[in-house]
Parts: structure tokens; sequence; C-alpha cells
């Protein structure tokens, strides 16, 4: 799935918990800017998209990168998903860098303890 959509999916799915001109006042980039990447109109700088990655709760980084990579969305983040399967995936789907870029968000997500479930 394109990042674009994904986004746009996420957003969506979630905007009674987290509407996107909150998302992008956490991630300091125009609400214009998310409006126009997420329905396909311009192209977002990867620091752009990182900090967007950044600025959404576990539950919605979750859904994304489901919806991004075609996965099962999880019931929480879990030490099974491995942040480097996600570069894997992004040059089976023809991703440039962004594929370092969400690796990196989820290894950050992962070394700030985020949503790891024991139980898993």
């Amino acid at each position: 799935m394109e990042i674009h959509i994904a986004l746009h999916e996420t957003l969506r799915t979630f905007k009674p918990k987290l509407s996107a001109s909150e998302v992008a006042n956490r991630a300091n980039v125009s609400p214009a800017a998310i409006s126009q990447f997420r329905h396909g109109e311009r192209d977002l700088n990867v620091r752009s998209l990182q900090r967007i990655i950044n600025a959404l709760p576990e539950d919605m980084k979750q859904h994304f990168f489901g919806r991004l990579f075609a996965l099962p969305v999880p019931a929480a983040w879990s030490p099974a998903l491995d942040p480097t399967r996600f570069m894997e995936l992004s040059s089976a789907v023809s991703f440039s860098n962004i594929g370092q870029v969400l690796a990196e968000a989820g290894k950050n997500m992962m070394s700030a303890g985020e949503g790891v479930s024991e139980s898993l």
C-alpha cells in the first residue's frame, strides 16, 4: 500500500481519538501539508514523514505500519515485530529510503518500550 493511503486510512480510522490537525501540531507540520499528502496531492520530505509517524500514539503507529505493509494489525507492539523486518518489506514494495525511516521509527518505539506486551 502507498504511504499516503496508509496514513489517510489511519487518520480516518482514529479520527475520534486524534484528529489530523492534532497530529500536524504534534509533528510541527502544517495541517494543509498532511491533508494534501494523504490525498495524494503532494509529497512530504522524509523528515516530515518521520515526525508525523513519531507523533502518532502507539495504536495508530501499529495501524499505520499494518496498513502500509498489509500486515494484520497486532493487539500490541511485540518484539516479534522486528523493525528490521520493515526494511526487508520496504524493498519488496519498491520503497527506497523510506524503509530506513520506518525502521528507525520502529527502533525508537522499541527503545522507548512503548506498547511492549509481555503476553505476546
